[in-house]
């Protein structure tokens, strides 16, 4: 290798080896595995101390006896440098205590040498030292761009920009690599080496150095013990190597640290233990595989399993399950841990379950999971669901022995009825396990050890996203209550409970009540903590905690909370944000989630919100239409809106009564203030008055109150204000503070016009004149003046002009005509959904083999043996 490549080692040498011979340091150490470039390192320092240092005696020795005779044989009177390379190794090497001696002894004699291991500090702290590493011999962007050129004969930057950060310092490996890549994207001619680098640099790592007999290093018995773990982290390694006595001293963390520049292995994120992790090259880990016999394979897979039970990786447990063909125990550990294993699996696990042949009958849960993951990498839903009908009776079909393996299986029966767009099932299955915790898996629970627990602990949080996908919020919250009251602070998984158990409180508003209310960032706040700052006004702030990137690993089945969060709060604070095709992207997606063709009406609830604020009724209508019949809170309030967007303040009372939801203070608040604003608008102020303060002295949350007002047009919020003598002076004060708020929302004006008016309208709009009007309806002159006298009348306008500009400010034209005045027609205008009470659709019953309503077990029945049957 010309010197000109290696600019950064001759720097080094000159900032050492100055020619002022005591700057000269008394020991260099190039600290590197085998095949990193060490021994042109040490041939550049030979080099320049013959140019620079023609005085001084250089003495290159190749074995450990000749070594040992020229530190025996040092002469104080001459200047004199000991060259040594892979002599020593190991940092218990005997050879290590004679150069110090020496070095100390002698001012005149230097020693250069490699090795892998040095020793440690203290017994370093007396000795000038210079000690170099693979980091140190890494190139400079410059010599990779020389080395390219020098590689392929030609100048390529895009090639130079490619060459990884673990090959740095290696020239062998860079320009086996640079061939590879110059042959795959180039064409070139050059002969692809059949052996992988990254195999070949291995290989090169594990050989015995010159010495021969020499005790192998540390650092090299760890990298090679390591070879049983398919990837590994520093606390990993100490927990792997605990009881090795000859390396349960060792400094794995340092360790670790110079096993991040090896080409043969990749850096990741472990997720689930929140550490940097090491993962074998996977040409390199199948060749570890394949040179080994099949009982060699199997203890080594042995001995990564119980690694990893020891260290409390759940994923690197189920790799070495399924890599031991041990499927039924690989299913119950997904079975009791299917949260916390699919929110931290990785790619490459990721990859070996959906390629792995697993049978949906005997391991269903594992067979659940591998639908997801094949789900979350693009398989459609329809090609998964044959699989996860199966999965979902293979549960049904199994018997518990014990109240915690009867949560086992009906929680993964919720889960699965979710995946298979179950709604009415899901919501079965969560309230059985409901009704489970507060039996006998509760006292079962209570003599428990803390393993139980905390296996239970993780089932109630697998489920609160069930119920949440469900809209069922005030289930969730029950679930995240019980998952808290099982799981501990040592639970790797209990700090994302807490957040998800404020998320979900949060959303119903049960933070935010009376003096004791917490405000926006305070303590555990989940995601809805952009929800929160909207209920204060920090719109801005809002905006940009959902514009900071967020890495989510959830189940497919908890996405949509996400969007649904999104599209609330910038449906509020940033309308404009959203297009519309985002916004049906959204409910498409949680359309997915379901079967019973209507989407979470969590999430067409956010989408009202966006299209009232962005006054799109087209897409609003059909939203209205697309939840059908849907009967819960939710669904209701949304009517509620759609009414008095569309000036029918009468019918809008009648959707909900907010008193029934009072252990949903969010939207049994908002409906209180949509009450109040529909009376204002029927002139009726004191059931406003009434509802307002009633609404207060229950909930007292001025955060809620200022987040409800967002939902009225600016014109209702001063309108409460008229009534300041009347209201409790907390509820004058928030509303006074929400009116600085962004009120996009509009109503239409209820002008109770008749179908006839309002086609009297348009034709003037036309350019008509009255007796064109008359013509044009059949009606005789003096109608078309009695029909603009009442239209005039119900618009409060002084002439045509005037009409027509109330009209199109309120979009009349086009418009049906009013609920209460259908009088010329002689029936009722059609409503887009409807009323409470007018439903023709019952609930599904759950159904059974011979396809009648009851249960019986069959593929598509509730579970057996469990009061979800009943």
């Amino acid at each position: 290798m010309p010197t000109s490549i290696w600019k950064s080692v001759p720097t080094l040498v000159r900032t050492r080896f100055a020619p002022i011979w005591d700057e000269l340091p008394q020991l260099t150490v190039v600290s590197v595995f085998p095949g990193w470039g060490a021994t042109v390192w040490l041939e550049q320092c030979v080099a320049h101390l013959a140019e620079h240092e023609p005085e001084t005696r250089v003495v290159e020795t190749v074995t450990r006896a000749q070594l040992r005779r020229h530190l025996n044989e040092v002469n104080p009177a001459e200047q004199l440098v000991l060259v040594a390379d892979s002599l020593v190794n190991a940092v218990d090497d005997n050879m290590w205590p004679r150069i110090l001696a020496e070095l100390e002894a002698n001012p005149r004699l230097r020693v250069v040498m490699t090795s892998v291991d040095t020793p440690p500090f203290e017994q370093l702290y007396d000795i000038d030292v210079i000690a170099l590493s693979e980091r140190d011999l890494a190139f400079t962007e410059e010599e990779v761009e020389a080395l390219v050129e020098l590689t392929t004969g030609r100048a390529q930057p895009a090639l130079a920009t490619r060459v990884g950060e673990g090959t740095y310092g290696h020239p062998m490996l860079v320009t086996r690599q640079l061939r590879v890549r110059l042959g795959q994207q180039y064409g070139s001619t050059w002969r692809i080496a059949e052996t992988s680098p990254l195999v070949f640099v291995l290989e090169r790592s594990g050989r015995r150095s010159a010495g021969g007999a020499m005790r192998p290093s540390k650092i090299w018995q760890v990298l090679h013990g390591a070879r049983s773990l398919r990837s590994f982290s520093a606390s990993q390694l100490q927990t792997h190597f605990q009881d090795d006595a000859n390396l349960v001293d060792s400094d794995f963390a340092e360790m670790f640290q110079r096993f991040r520049y090896l080409p043969f292995l990749a850096r990741s994120i472990d997720f689930e233990l929140g550490e940097e992790r090491l993962m074998w090259a996977a040409n390199v880990w199948q060749a570890r595989l394949q040179e080994l016999t099949d009982e060699e394979r199997t203890a080594m897979f042995e001995q990564g399993l119980a690694t990893a039970r020891a260290h409390g990786r759940l994923t690197g447990e189920l790799h070495y399950l399924m890599s031991l063909g041990r499927f039924t125990e690989a299913d119950a550990l997904v079975a009791g841990n299917y949260q916390q294993i699919l929110q931290v699996i990785d790619d490459v696990q990721a990859s070996y379950i959906v390629e792995a042949l697993i049978d949906p009958h005997e391991t269903p849960a594992l067979s659940i999971m591998q639908n997801e993951v094949r789900w979350t990498n693009g398989t459609p839903i329809r090609e998964l669901l044959p699989r996860a009908r199966v999965a979902h009776a293979a549960l049904r079909d199994r018997t518990a022995r014990t109240p915690q393996d009867e949560l086992d299986r009906a929680s993964m029966l919720a889960y699965t009825a979710l995946f298979l767009g179950e709604r009415a099932r899901t919501v079965r299955y969560l309230d059985y396990v409901l009704e489970l915790s507060a039996g006998p898996l509760g006292e079962a629970l209570q003599g428990s050890e803390q393993a139980a627990r905390s296996r239970a602990a993780s089932h109630f949080g697998l489920l609160l996203w069930v119920a949440v996908m469900a809209d069922q919020m005030t289930t969730a919250l029950r679930l995240g209550e019980q998952a808290l009251r099982y799981g501990t602070s040592s639970d790797r998984a209990q700090p994302q409970r807490q957040d998800s158990l404020a998320a979900v409180e949060d959303f119903l508003g049960l933070r935010q009540l009376g003096e004791h209310a917490l405000p926006a960032g305070h303590g555990i706040v989940g995601h809805t903590l952009a929800l929160r700052l909207v209920e204060e006004g920090r719109d801005a702030e809002a905006i940009e905690v959902l514009e900071a990137p967020v890495f989510v690993r959830i189940a497919a089945a908890a996405k949509s909370s996400l969007q649904t969060f999104t599209m609330l709060v910038r449906g509020l604070a940033a309308p404009e944000s959203f297009s519309e095709r985002d916004v049906q992207r959204a409910l498409e997606k949680s359309e997915e989630v379901w079967n019973d063709a209507y989407p979470s009406t969590m999430s067409a609830f956010a989408a009202l919100t966006v299209y009232l604020n962005q006054g799109n009724r087209a897409a609003a209508s059909a939203l209205v239409e697309r939840v059908g019949d849907a009967d819960d809170y939710l669904a209701n309030t949304m009517r509620t809106i759609w009414d008095q967007w569309h000036g029918e303040y009468e019918s809008s009372l009648g959707w909900v009564q907010p008193e029934a939801l009072g252990d949903i203070p969010r939207f049994s608040l908002l409906n209180r203030v949509l009450h109040a604003a529909s009376q204002l608008r029927l002139q009726r102020a004191a059931p406003a008055v009434r509802g307002l303060n009633a609404m207060w002295r229950e909930f007292e949350s001025s955060a809620l109150l200022r987040w409800s007002l967002r939902y009225l047009p600016r014109a209702s919020v001063e309108a409460m204000l008229e009534l300041e003598g009347q209201l409790d002076g907390r509820v004058v004060a928030v509303v006074r503070a929400s009116l600085g708020d962004a009120h996009h929302v509009e109503w239409y004006e209820s002008f109770a016009l008749t179908r006839s008016e309002i086609e009297v309208l348009e034709l003037l709009d036309q350019g008509l004149k009255n007796t064109e009007v008359a013509s044009e309806r059949h009606v005789t002159i003096a109608t078309v003046r009695s029909q603009l006298k009442s239209i005039y009348r119900k618009l409060g306008a002084a002439g045509r002009a005037e009409a027509l500009e109330i009209a199109h400010r309120n979009q009349l034209l086009g418009r049906e005509a009013a609920p209460e005045d259908f009088s010329d027609h002689g029936t009722k205008p059609i409503r887009a959904v409807p009323r409470n009470g007018e439903r023709g659709a019952a609930p599904v019953p759950p159904v059974g083999d011979d396809g009648t309503a009851g249960g019986g077990g069959g593929q598509d029945s509730f579970p057996r043996s469990t009061a979800a049957d009943k």
